[in-house]
């Protein structure tokens, strides 16, 4: 049993590799070069997983990391790795007051050298840009998806001036319309800073469409975030209307550009949101490889309120490969079983060297060696067991390097239960521990205790 335990702990601590962060707790302050000069941006990693992980990109523009924190309510009981970052000038990284750095292109530049600075590839870099941050993922995956595994945009259409029109006219002629009219009065006199413009915009759109929730009831990271909204950075870009935008990005259109994304998308739309929901289901159409997710009874912020919905989603999207290898998986156990009923030499070779195999009887508890001895006359015969899975439940290790799994067999015993650990290595899947039991109908428990019972009692005896 020393073994197995050795086995459990291996998969409670795989993938805990040591990381530049571990001493700040996974905070990472990344230099970034700029044509104004070097600065520094805030990111942190929550979780280690080798084959995911999941760059988060806020929207804004200037917002910050902070509503992103519902994520840690979902994402590490799944084994995810996510990074949080605050774009340059939010809240936690430098703030330079050049206003040539507030640029999509140059934006995009610093997401490439924060993915070289954190070692993402090709291999496990997933990109997630809600809103604004949807912009800089498209804009990043149209020049450096080769470094991508998978993208999400989540709440963000793919053209600007199709925003305008839907919110001219499908969000604006919903809205009571002395209202509207105020707050375009607010608008055209400038007073955008003015108290009585966000108590207008609270209760008549953001609570419709931001966020679905009376405003003194918002999630307390979601209030944290805007109330950092930097809007130095948010007017030049958004431009100072809350019903639409005006600013540097008010043309922008990359509509005829989708189909150019051919890595794995998700695109996320919800039936509230201030972006069309239907805009956004024919994004994941043009894209090579999209997926689209609809969210009924989500707002723009559909993290929160259509939370579950949200995450069984992204978490779906994310461990996609997981379908793929737990297909391997079956596959390596199914074929393993069929070597022991044809006898097949593969069926020890499938084995790691130390491998611990326990049967049905309690003086089974062997070593691979000692197992294969025990059973030479099945093999010299021609002649096994055979066992075949009526089903299986099978489980990863974060890193994948180990899988678990527990299986329902027709044997010719009858019904068994079995378990066992698998270990992903350079040679391919080794199994590790198999523990097989008979399965005793309750009714039948009784009878059986007492026929073991008895079966014992003369070595009892003996002593």
């Amino acid at each position: 049993m020393k073994r197995f335990m050795l086995v459990i702990a291996a998969l409670a601590f795989a993938g805990a590799a040591f990381a530049a962060d571990v001493q700040s707790g996974g905070v990472q302050m990344i230099p970034i070069h700029t044509p104004k000069g070097d600065f520094r941006v805030w990111t942190k990693r929550v979780g280690n997983n080798p084959s995911v992980k999941l760059l988060l990109l806020h929207g804004g523009p200037g917002a910050t990391h902070e509503y992103f924190e519902a994520f840690d309510s979902f994402l590490p009981q799944e084994g995810i790795e996510y990074i949080y970052y605050d774009q340059l000038g939010s809240e936690r990284s430098d703030k330079p007051e050049d206003p040539s750095l507030v640029d999509t292109a140059r934006y995009v530049e610093e997401v490439e050298q924060v993915r070289k600075a954190l070692g993402l590839d090709s291999s496990n870099f997933y990109l997630l840009g809600h809103s604004w941050g949807g912009i800089l993922a498209i804009e990043y995956a149209l020049k450096y998806q080769q470094n991508l595994k998978g993208l999400v945009i989540s709440n963000m259409m793919a053209s600007i001036p199709a925003y305008n029109k839907y919110a001219q006219q499908v969000l604006m002629p919903k809205m009571d319309q002395k209202v509207l009219a105020r707050i375009k009065q607010l608008e055209k006199e400038g007073k955008y800073e003015a108290p009585e413009y966000m108590e207008l915009l609270l209760p008549n759109h953001y609570e419709h469409h931001v966020l679905r929730l009376p405003a003194a009831q918002w999630p307390e990271p979601v209030t944290r975030s805007f109330g950092h909204l930097n809007p130095k950075i948010y007017v030049p870009m958004q431009g100072p209307s809350e019903l639409g935008a005006s600013g540097k990005l008010e043309n922008w259109d990359r509509v005829a550009d989708l189909g150019k994304i051919t890595v794995p998308t998700l695109v996320i739309g919800a039936e509230h949101d201030t972006m069309d929901p239907a805009h956004m289901k024919m994004m994941a159409g043009k894209v090579k490889r999209g997926t689209y997710l609809y969210l009924p009874n989500g707002s723009h912020m559909a993290m929160y309120d259509d939370q579950q919905a949200y995450f069984k989603g992204l978490v779906k999207f994310l461990n996609a490969d997981d379908t793929v290898l737990r297909q391997k998986v079956n596959a390596f156990i199914d074929r393993w079983h069929d070597d022991a009923a044809n006898t097949r030499p593969d069926y020890w070779d499938k084995f790691a060297p130390n491998a611990v195999y326990i049967g049905t009887d309690k003086s089974e508890v062997w070593t691979r060696d000692q197992f294969k001895a025990w059973a030479k006359r099945f093999w010299d015969r021609k002649k096994a067991w055979s066992f075949t899975a009526q089903k299986r439940n099978v489980y990863f290790s974060p890193d994948r390097q180990y899988v678990w799994f527990d299986e329902q067999l027709n044997t010719q015993m009858g019904t068994c239960q079995a378990s066992g650990v698998l270990h992903n290595t350079p040679d391919g899947y080794k199994i590790e521990h198999y523990q097989l039991s008979l399965a005793v109908p309750n009714p039948l428990m009784d009878s059986f205790s007492q026929a073991i019972s008895r079966h014992e009692s003369p070595a009892k005896k003996a002593k």
